[in-house]
């Protein structure tokens, strides 16, 4: 079940989306300032330019890998869950009964 699409599915989702938005957002940034110092020519701003062009490259190329990484490890959990639930049907009701009995208690004893 690698396709899984629950109503939980986004939880670990939200945090690197996130995190992938804003190393975008930085990229973008990065790289409107390197259009806009293009008409300065001094030398030192072309060398940082330079040095800027080659680290957003390599940025680039790490956010990618890591988003891999992490698609591909959350597709390998789910598999795992799946195939547990599959073969362990009545394990898998009872820990999430349990689960519900610990989570109702925990709630019903904030209230008082």
């Amino acid at each position: 079940m690698s396709d899984y699409s629950g109503p939980n599915s986004s939880i670990g989702n939200d945090a690197s989306d996130g995190l992938a938005a804003s190393a975008r957002n930085l990229a973008s940034h990065a790289e409107e300032l390197l259009q806009n110092t293009a008409s300065i020519s001094n030398e030192g701003i072309a060398t940082l330019r330079k040095k800027l062009t080659e680290s957003l490259s390599v940025a680039r190329a790490q956010i990618s890998d890591a988003q891999s990484y992490a698609m591909a490890r959350g597709k390998q959990a789910a598999t795992v869950t799946d195939s547990y639930v599959r073969e362990n049907p009545w394990q898998a009701i009872a820990v999430a009964a349990l689960f519900g009995v610990v989570i109702g208690f925990m709630s019903r004893s904030s209230r008082n």
